[in-house]
């Protein structure tokens, strides 16, 4: 048989678990909350980051194929390297120091690009910048020569190379990479005139990422590929295995947007790196921005350790305090546990005289709020209905509220396509209208008005519409004097008003609104039509759906399916009317819908 434990070892081992479940359970989501935040804001400046540094590189690169463009679209230019190529060789140099000329003055007083070499497609060559030179070269011994090719007149952008032929200082070679853009160009005829190559300092392209990287954090570094997964930054000293895993997540992982973020693991340095990409739609290339995962969640791991430290600290002083109290809490609670299960309803008005004579405040008022429970169950249950009709008010006010924002929204919609056809004085007009409409709406003491004031707002609205369509709008209001006193919810009518003008208006016109008001079997009742479209079918039976949903929840279930339209109306008048309320919706027989609400009228003084 299992040894039972007493009330104060089980309220020590409960207050226990719940404590430490409780404090374990808080640190354990604070960390993972804080650090998704830590690790999505690190991402998102990386984004950043890799955005303005492929901005940055794309800016230098389209500089290099402005000036390549310029020259390929150069008539004068290309007609001197023509010249130069038929040349013989006693008159080659003078044509060759003016060609230089002229590529040196494409490159303009900033110097866009180093170097600008023109090849024939016979291997002579004509180069200004670093070296201004013309030479007989071999292309097909040059790397680049079947690929600029194949491309036609697009540009073809290199790796990047050092110790380029065009540098004399051999110091500079080993010091120096370049990055060459090539395009070909042709005559008027469409004939292959030669192929253009604008060479640009390595330094000077990828200058922007070296500053991101000196100015960010530690150990944060940047990769640069061209569409091929081939590496363009860092172009110094790296070895594959460093950096092509990196693409490859790109295009395997399904990582194949223009920019995002991820989690990789590097098999290399053996731990999880966050990474940010850009690619370029103008390069096609991809710019990534690493930084350890490790420490980007520094931060947060030191606050962890603090926070398990102090987390141990409120254990033990927690267990300590829970098993002292419990003690104390032993013998009331057991008198209390007692009294309790001696209540039934037939007595809870009676015995009232149960004294603890305990020496705990806490447990002396939670005896004398047992006692006053008695006396107040009753008074709580008769509270329950006053509570339940106040929430019935609640609603209302809140259905109200939903009315005047909308068509405050529409009213201002209005008057500002007014301004833009400078309607100024229609505009004065319906400013005056809907001041006086305004003043109605913000009166928002009054749940219920007068029909006749309700029909007179309605009456502002549609002048102001009729100042908006013209002579394409007519509107009729008939509305039996004898219903004008008779008082609803305010806002009723107008949106079907607004309702019916706006889909009456689905036809061509002239468009026909009416309003006609009346006494049926002792209820006041308002009919809005128009001459649109009328009610398809299916909307007809949805909405029959949705009134019998209505009744059968009592609004538990549709407090926002009805929006600012017909079933909103519907609930309004069930709130203030139930089962004496009047709500239809037809077609007309000659073209049109119509709406028609009511209510009772109230009992007349004898």
């Amino acid at each position: 048989m299992r040894k039972k434990r007493t009330i104060q070892k089980s309220l020590f081992i409960y207050f226990s678990l719940i404590i430490i479940s409780v404090i374990l359970i808080f640190v354990f989501f604070f960390y993972i909350y804080t650090s998704n935040i830590l690790t999505q804001r690190a991402s998102d400046s990386f984004q950043k980051l890799a955005y303005s540094i492929s901005a940055q590189v794309d800016q230098e690169i389209r500089k290099m194929d402005t000036v390549s463009l310029n020259i390929a679209y150069s008539n004068l230019i290309k007609g001197d390297f023509i010249n130069y190529l038929n040349e013989d060789d006693g008159s080659k140099y003078e044509k060759s120091k003016s060609l230089m000329d002229l590529l040196i003055s494409m490159m303009g007083p900033l110097r866009s690009v180093e170097q600008i070499n023109m090849y024939g497609l016979d291997g002579q060559m004509v180069g200004a910048g670093f070296l201004n030179q013309s030479v007989k070269v071999v292309l097909n011994d040059k790397s680049w020569f079947n690929s600029v090719l194949g491309y036609g007149g697009l540009k073809y952008i290199s790796l990047p190379y050092n110790n380029s032929f065009f540098i004399i200082d051999t110091n500079l070679k080993q010091k120096r990479y370049f990055i060459s853009l090539y395009r070909m160009c042709f005559d008027k005829y469409g004939q292959k005139v030669a192929i253009i190559e604008t060479a640009q300092d390595c330094d000077v392209v990828f200058g922007e990422v070296s500053n991101v990287l000196n100015s960010g954090a530690d150990n944060m570094r940047a990769f640069i590929f061209n569409g091929d997964g081939q590496l363009m930054f860092p172009y110094r000293n790296i070895d594959k295995e460093d950096y092509a895993f990196y693409f490859d997540k790109i295009n395997i992982s399904g990582q194949n947007g223009l920019s995002g973020s991820f989690t990789v693991y590097n098999p290399n340095m053996k731990e999880n790196e966050v990474v940010a990409y850009n690619r370029s739609d103008y390069t096609g290339w991809s710019v990534l921005v690493v930084q350890r995962a490790k420490q980007v969640l520094a931060p947060v791991k030191e606050f962890t350790a603090l926070t398990v430290i102090i987390t141990i600290i409120m254990l033990v002083s927690s267990l300590f305090l829970s098993f002292f109290t419990a003690g104390r809490l032993t013998n009331p609670i057991r008198r209390i546990h007692e009294a309790v299960q001696k209540t039934e309803l037939s007595n809870l008005a009676f015995n009232n005289d149960f004294e603890l004579n305990s020496s705990v405040d806490e447990l002396e008022e939670l005896n004398s709020a047992f006692q006053n429970m008695n006396n107040k169950l009753k008074q709580s249950l008769d509270e329950l209905l006053m509570a339940k009709q106040e929430e019935l008010q609640a609603k209302m006010l809140a259905l109200q509220s939903q009315m005047n924002s909308h068509f405050l929204y529409n009213s201002l919609a209005t008057i500002g396509i007014m301004a833009e056809e400078h309607m100024d004085e229609s505009i004065i007009t319906m400013c005056d209208d809907v001041s006086f409409m305004l003043r109605y709406v913000s009166s928002g003491q009054l749940s219920m008005v007068p029909i006749e004031m309700e029909i007179e707002y309605v009456q502002r609205y549609l002048e102001c519409m009729q100042l908006r369509y013209g002579s394409n709008l007519h509107y009729f209001i008939d509305v039996d004097d004898e219903i004008t006193r008779a008082e609803i919810p305010k806002l009723l009518v107008q949106p079907l008003v607004e309702n019916a003008l706006k889909h009456g208006t689905n036809v061509e016109p002239p468009w026909n609104i009416g309003v006609y008001g009346g006494v049926v079997d002792d209820h006041w009742q308002i009919t809005v039509s128009d001459n649109g479209p009328g009610f398809e079918d299916d909307v007809i039976e949805s909405f029959e759906c949705e009134k019998k949903l209505a009744w059968q929840n009592n609004f538990e279930n549709n407090s926002n399916s009805g929006g600012v339209g017909l079933l909103n109306t519907f609930n309004r008048l069930k709130l203030t009317y139930k089962e004496n309320m009047v709500f239809e919706i037809r077609n007309r027989p000659d073209g049109g819908a119509e709406v028609t609400i009511g209510g009772p009228l109230p009992l007349k003084e004898v």
